[in-house]
């Protein structure tokens, strides 16, 4: 009878550190500034007047910060509290730690009392119908039902948007301050390729984000699905083979995926089907001032 008590306690034991491991929040403060923001205040000039490099940054930044996109970062409140990495060296820091505890292409967040799934996924841009299964798979749930039972004081993960070419390329767009996010290239599957393998190769490091991409310009729903010998379009970070480029680009006054597309020198006839693939978020027929869009362009 004491073994069994002695083996059920030993067998909680290991539980429950298990459960700490999974949902231990990462500590990033030796690496951090805690600022709370004072009017007109944005991460870019909070940034600036730092001496930061908010691009090559970037990253960190939505790390501390949890926020999934960089469109969350464009709206900052009053008395809002922020966290920026303390410098340029720290923010590599910040990036290492959350490597090492926390799954590829995922940020965690600390949820909140009254906080949903759904709320959060609102809050940080994210859309929920289309990234469920994806945060699933992150936290290991079993299902939907799991999502629906998050607790407060409790840490998520969630799909971090991460650059697939890194900050600092020099990469401009056909419009000013676009910025070069990937290249779409063409590949044909060959025995004992996985899309991984194929991702990894085109420099591409293989995370959630970089499989949604797959997923959605090839209009497929499971991997498994991939076949040797036929052809897939590839995120890349190199410029070999390249159907097209992808640039992102911040909204104003006057845009429409229209005009924005012969700025690019494509017809938005051809290429409608691959925006609504790249901007689920967004309704192409009426973008958003302020919001992001990811274009594309045919020149090599």
């Amino acid at each position: 009878m004491k073994k069994t008590i002695c083996l059920i306690l030993l067998v909680c034991t290991i539980l429950s550190c298990f459960a700490f491991q999974v949902y231990a929040d990462t500590d990033y403060s030796p690496y951090t500034e805690v600022i709370t923001a004072k009017k007109g205040d944005s991460f870019v000039s909070l940034c600036k007047s730092r001496g930061l490099d908010y691009e090559a940054d970037l990253t960190a930044i939505l790390i501390l910060n949890s926020f999934a996109k960089e469109i969350s970062l464009e709206t900052v409140a009053i008395g809002q509290t922020i966290y920026l990495p303390k410098s340029d060296e720290d923010a590599k820091q910040i990036v290492a730690l959350h490597d090492q505890n926390v799954p590829i292409g995922a940020i965690e967040y600390k949820v909140k009392k009254g906080d949903t799934l759904f709320k959060i996924c609102t809050a940080l841009h994210l859309n929920y119908n289309t990234t469920l299964d994806t945060i699933i798979k992150l936290n290991n749930w079993e299902s939907e039902k799991d999502a629906a039972n998050i607790v407060a004081g409790k840490s998520i993960y969630l799909p971090l948007d991460l650059p697939i070419i890194p900050a600092g390329t020099g990469a401009e767009g056909p419009v000013k301050e676009d910025r070069l996010e990937y290249y779409l290239v063409r590949h044909t599957m060959v025995p004992g390729e996985t899309v991984e393998s194929v991702c990894n190769d085109l420099g591409a490091t293989y995370s959630v984000q970089v499989e949604e991409i797959f997923k959605a310009v090839n209009e497929i729903e499971a991997l498994n699905t991939v076949q040797s010998g036929k052809s897939y379009l590839f995120p890349s970070a190199k410029h070999e083979n390249v159907a097209y480029t992808v640039y992102s680009h911040k909204i104003v006054t006057g845009d429409t995926a229209g005009k924005l597309c012969k700025k690019y020198g494509v017809n938005y006839a051809n290429v409608e089907t691959l925006l609504e693939q790249l901007n689920p978020h967004l309704k192409l027929d009426a973008i958003p001032v302020g919001g992001k869009i990811y274009l594309v362009s045919t020149s090599k």
